[in-house]
């Protein structure tokens, strides 16, 4: 059975403007028609990502069930989850690694193990 194996704080954070993000960051969303005015950016370990960069999660998905509600592949099994807080209160995220493994590894501090259904 193969599992996921999730790496987070579990912490929300409020978004970011693309008008706080360095000038090298910006580039990066050249297709955007303001990037400067966007406020969906997040930050992981000092690289920014915007909330568009992610895939919405479908409704039936076993991650859901554990507050994430995105996801950003790094590779064929490895990735990055966002979960988003409530929007009727200003807006937060909360931001994780994940990679896929074969049997059930013992799960560390701020690490979450889940069942691929």
């Amino acid at each position: 059975m193969a599992f996921y194996v999730i790496h987070s704080d579990n912490r929300y954070r409020d978004f970011m403007c693309g008008s706080d993000l360095p000038r090298r960051v910006l580039q990066d969303y050249d297709w955007m028609d303001a990037p400067e005015d966007d406020c969906a950016f997040v930050s992981r370990k000092g690289d920014y990502y915007n909330v568009a960069d992610f895939m919405r999660l479908p409704p039936d998905h076993e991650l859901r069930e554990f507050g994430w509600d995105g996801i950003l592949g790094e590779s064929y099994s490895s990735g990055m989850l966002i979960g988003l807080g409530d929007w009727r209160k200003g807006g937060d995220y909360k931001i994780g690694y994940f990679y896929v493994t074969d049997g059930a590894p013992a799960p560390k501090r701020n690490q979450k193990i889940v069942p691929i259904r």
